[in-house]
């Protein structure tokens, strides 16, 4: 689901991080664009395959590898913004 508020980000100043492998190059960064976020609505395969191999191996794993993520270079006004609980 796309935020409403991920339209008032200045595109010049954010970028998509694929986190395709553990080791992060160039390829793995791409100009932020509205319109991608939705190719990233999903968890990655490779996410869900790590969660696994991690949990069958007894170990805890890092919650956000090979999720992807926006990085944005300023501050944002998260006042506004609605608070999601899990149970």
């Amino acid at each position: 689901m796309i935020r409403k508020n991920s339209k008032k980000l200045d595109k010049n100043k954010a970028v998509i991080y694929s986190y395709e492998s553990k080791e992060f190059t160039d390829k793995d960064f791409e100009k932020y664009s509205i319109e991608k976020l939705d190719t990233y609505r999903e968890l990655p395969i490779k996410a869900k395959e790590y969660y696994k191999f991690s949990f069958h191996n007894g170990k805890k794993p890092l919650l956000f590898q090979f999720v992807p993520h926006v990085l944005y270079n300023s501050s944002l006004n998260v006042e506004d913004l609605e608070i999601v609980e899990i149970e």
